[in-house]
Parts: C-alpha cells; structure tokens; sequence
C-alpha cells in the first residue's frame, strides 16, 4: 500500500466532506398547479385569420402548414406570434440564451403577460447556467409561469459543478427535453430544430446553426398543445421559483 502523508490525508478528507456537505437536493413536495392549452381557440383574432386564409385559399384541409427555412422568417413568425396572442401563449425549449435576439423575444414576452396573456414557458434545465439563468427572472412576471424539465441540483455558477454535484443521479440528468413549442392561442404554432438565441437565427457573430421550423394553424396545433401540457404537467416540470429566487438571480448580474 502507498504512503500517504498524514497532512495530505487529512486535507483530502476534508476536501471530500466539503464537497459531501456542499451538495444539494432538489426540493420535495413541489406545488405543481395542473394547467392545461385554451380549450377553445374560436373567437380570437389568430383563430379568424387562419379561418379567413383557409376559405381564401378553398384549403382542402383543416391544419396547414409553411415551411420557415430561413432564419428571419423563423425569427420573425415568433414575434407575431407573440404580438398577435390574445389569450395564451405556450413556450417549450431544450436552451434559452440571453442575448439580444432573446431580449427582444422576452420584452414582447412581457408585453403579451401585461396585455392579459397567460404566458407559460417550459425549459430544460440543462443550460440555464450563468447570464443564461437570467431568463428565470420571467417566473417572477405576473400573468407568466416557467417551470424548469428534469432540473439539475445546485447553483448555477456553472454546469460543470451542477454535473459534479448530480453524478449519483446519472441515469435522470441524461434524459434531456429537447422539444421545441412557440404556440399561441392554442391555433398557430412554429415548431421545427430552432432553440431561441442569436445562434439560432443568423445572428451571432461566432457561428450559426442552420435549422428548419414550421409554422402549423388549425386542429394540428391543438396536437402540439396537447403534448406540451404532458410535459408541464409532469413530476419533472419544477415550478423555477422552487428551485431558484430572486436573490439568485440578481447576483449572477
């Protein structure tokens, strides 16, 4: 057996029961209200536009759908969507990113909660870390709830710390949501590869994914809708004030 130093002995000892001490549980017993997409979208003026196109073009089908390939027709799509919201609007993301791209997203975001809309946004947990966590300050907003999917345990100083602190749980952090839902009204959606963030949409100056949405009107998105309540209903959707506050956030600034 190698010798250790009784000095290095005691301080990897130690440094062993700080990180043991240091370690954080996700929070038990969560108050998770059950809340479902607009029963009905009929009557708002999303409903009556996608009617109007639909007898315009003499549509065969109820749903429709267009093809977003480009990114300031992705971009774009979302803030109507946003600006056109009369009554809900459903967001679901695997990364949220808080650049400007985002910024301009999240003040249409709180436009929409102050205007009356019930805002509702579901974001893995796996990123938001650092400036990105930021974006949790939107649970804070009236007429606006986000829960966090899957939640990793621990500060948000870093992911590299949140993965050390959740290595017992291996097996569940690496079930990611990578679902990506901008529905308003519960009868236009985008849905497509597109997280939200400057990469996303042609804006960074680093680099840019090159992604495809769809925009789908009509029953269909009733379809997106019912599968993003599955998800916000879940026991691994945490309501962010569960896990972070306000404090938190406003010392990563």
């Amino acid at each position: 057996m190698p010798f250790i130093p009784a000095f290095l002995g005691r301080s990897m000892a130690a440094a062993v029961l700080l990180v043991l001490g240091a370690c954080a549980q996700l929070p038990q017993d969560v108050d998770r209200p059950v809340s479902n997409a607009l029963a009905s979208p009929a009557g708002t003026a999303l409903a009556t536009l996608v009617q109007e196109r639909r007898r315009a073009d003499a549509a065969r089908y109820e749903s429709g759908f267009l093809l977003l390939a480009g990114p300031q027709a992705a971009y774009g799509s979302r803030l109507a969507l946003i600006d056109g919201a009369q009554k809900t609007l459903d967001l679901q993301y695997y990364a949220i990113h808080v650049d400007a791209s985002t910024g301009r997203l999240v003040r249409g975001l709180r436009a929409a909660a102050e205007r009356g809309v019930r805002v509702r946004i579901l974001l893995d947990d796996f990123h938001s870390t650092g400036r990105d966590a930021l974006v949790l300050g939107l649970a804070f907003v009236p007429n606006i709830e986000l829960r966090l999917f899957n939640p990793l345990a621990g500060a948000r100083g870093s992911t590299f710390s949140r993965l050390l602190n959740s290595a017992g749980d291996a097996s569940r952090i690496q079930q990611r949501m990578h679902n990506k839902l901008f529905l308003a009204d519960n009868v236009l959606g985008v849905t497509g590869g597109r997280n939200l963030g400057d990469a996303y949409f042609g804006n960074s100056l680093n680099g840019n994914f090159i992604d495809v949405d769809v925009l789908a009107a009509g029953p269909i998105v009733q379809d997106l809708s019912r599968s993003f309540d599955s998800y916000w209903n879940n026991e691994r959707a945490y309501p962010a004030q569960s896990l972070v506050s306000r404090e938190e956030l406003q010392a990563i600034r």
